[in-house]
């Protein structure tokens, strides 16, 4: 009896491989009924025909296996998880102490410390951006996947689709588990963005549509406001010319909350895009022809789940709609975490669910990327910029992206975390036997002491990277985390140290950084 999200043909031939007989299985995968629950408990009673003081269960789970089995009065034996003592913890590196709880987290924790021989750098810079893939991202790829697949299955979903960009890297991950586990599951790579799929949902140019084509505004350029539309600003140079906005590479301007500090130039803009409004529809209208074919052609519907990173569920918010449009059901919606607002989305019908904090709980999960969203979305985004739009050629979809690029600082960044990520997970499944249950503690600690206790040395080389903070604009990028500049004294040592605070993206790791300065 299991709550177990693999086919039974996989943990029949296992069972007979380590000299058990072919005998009856309760799987949750198979009956979908949970021991978590205690609906598989029930199950079992009643298909055995016997009284709950006739069933010896046998586990290793206090709860699902002791505690939900002894409620329903079967009898119970607690088995030791991994020693004959309980007191294993996860001491890694002296930065912190956890209890381990399950068997997949001792061998993560002990999968990171043999591989810290296997880091193939010498060059001091690539040898940290390799070990932040293997000790940190690698696992937390690991066990939102494991997540991904335990429910998916046990929903009886038939594909995964892996969103563009966040869902790019994990993509890659889940191909390897597959083939491991010979996974039932189908998998792609879905084109998307918030432009994507938020501007061909509009239908009409009012009040709505305005605040959506004039919003966020953080470091928005007058041309960019045409550019996350798929339009061409030159063309529009004469007429937003005669709106007052005669350079297109101005920045617009804003207040401290993102909003026009200038009521004037908000009319302005407003009467502009009610100017051109028979050309955005237009627009919109094919976008909006090019999107619906290409989700009916990868079948995304109610069989099928979505991944995103978070957080608002923007994503599985305008697929919904953009289905129900035509009378049919959206997928299923996975997440890294979700703040407070996804509970919305969820009175609206939509189905989804969260790995790491959901709605903003656990509270102290969630405050663990509150202050750090960024760095870790750097760990999910695909290294290929963001979409606009769709093309058909021939019997192929292309993506049409924005003009922003990484750097070549950046993109070692990105591709040497990456490589570290799936070493780890390539290790991890060298191991026999070995089943993907949830990690979620071991994540907590590993999580806690890197986004709110980075080295110094780790925060200056991740810092570096930029994060883009307002859709649509390239001209949004700013580093993470910007080095201090030590050299400084007295009064204006104190302003810089005020700046760099106020403008950070990850608070913690500057913080780090300005607490690193050489004494003088």
């Amino acid at each position: 009896t299991s709550d177990m999200y693999l086919p039974a043909p996989f943990i029949k031939k296992l069972l007979l491989t380590k000299g058990y007989d072919d005998s009856k299985l309760y799987l949750s995968s198979v009956e979908r009924k949970t021991k978590h629950s205690g609906t598989l408990f029930d199950y079992v009673l009643k298909e055995e025909n016997i009284k709950p003081d006739q069933l010896l269960h046998v586990g290793d789970n206090i709860h699902a296996d002791i505690n939900i089995a002894s409620s329903k009065g079967i009898r119970t034996y607690y088995l030791q998880p991994y020693s004959k003592s309980n007191a294993l913890y996860l001491k890694h590196k002296g930065k912190h102490v956890h209890q381990l709880n399950n068997p997949l987290e001792s061998v993560m924790l002990g999968t990171v410390l043999k591989g810290e021989s296997k880091n193939p750098y010498n060059d001091n810079t690539k040898k940290e951006l390799w070990k932040i893939g293997y000790e940190l991202v690698g696992p937390n790829h690991l066990s939102y996947l494991n997540f991904i697949i335990n429910k998916t299955i046990y929903l009886g979903l038939e594909k995964i689709h892996f969103l563009a960009r966040d869902g790019y890297y994990l993509n890659e991950a889940f191909k390897l588990i597959k083939t491991q586990q010979q996974l039932p599951l189908a998998s792609n790579y879905l084109l998307a963005s918030r432009h994507l799929y938020t501007f061909p949902m509009i239908k009409e140019i009012n009040e709505i549509a305005i605040y959506k084509l004039i919003t966020p505004f953080q470091r928005l350029k007058v041309k960019d406001l045409l550019l996350r539309i798929g339009m061409h600003p030159e063309k529009y140079k004469k007429t937003l010319g005669s709106y007052g906005f005669n350079n297109l590479d101005a920045f617009l301007p804003i207040n401290k909350i993102g909003e026009l500090a200038d009521p004037k130039t908000k009319v302005q803009l407003c009467n502009f895009f009610l100017e051109i409004k028979d050309d955005i529809l237009k627009e919109a209208k094919l976008a909006f022809a090019n999107l619906l074919e290409y989700i009916e052609e990868n079948k995304v519907d109610e069989k099928t789940a979505i991944v995103d990173v978070g957080w608002q569920g923007s994503s599985i918010s305008s697929l919904t709609k953009l289905l129900k449009a035509y009378g049919k059901e959206g997928p299923y919606g996975f997440f890294f975490g979700t703040w407070g607002d996804i509970t919305t989305l969820q009175k609206e019908g939509i189905q989804l669910d969260s790995f790491y904090f959901h709605a903003g709980r656990p509270n102290y999960r969630a405050q663990h990327l509150m202050t750090s969203v960024a760095i870790c979305e750097l760990f999910f985004t695909a290294p290929h910029p963001t979409v606009i739009s769709l093309k058909k050629d021939a019997n192929s979809w292309d993506a049409v992206y924005e003009e922003e690029t990484l750097n070549e600082e950046e993109q070692q960044i990105k591709e040497i975390v990456f490589e570290g990520s799936m070493q780890f997970i390539t290790d991890l499944l060298e191991v026999s036997d070995l089943k993907l249950e949830h990690c979620n503690n071991y994540i907590q600690v590993v999580n806690n002491s890197f986004f709110r206790s980075p080295s110094a040395t780790i925060a200056s080389i991740l810092g570096k990277y930029r994060h883009k903070i307002s859709y649509g604009s390239i001209s949004s990028l700013i580093p993470i985390a910007r080095t201090p500049n030590y050299d400084l004294r007295g009064s204006q040592w104190k302003k810089h140290k005020k700046d760099l605070l106020k403008e950070t993206l990850w608070i913690d790791a500057t913080k780090s950084m300005l607490k690193d300065r050489p004494r003088f």
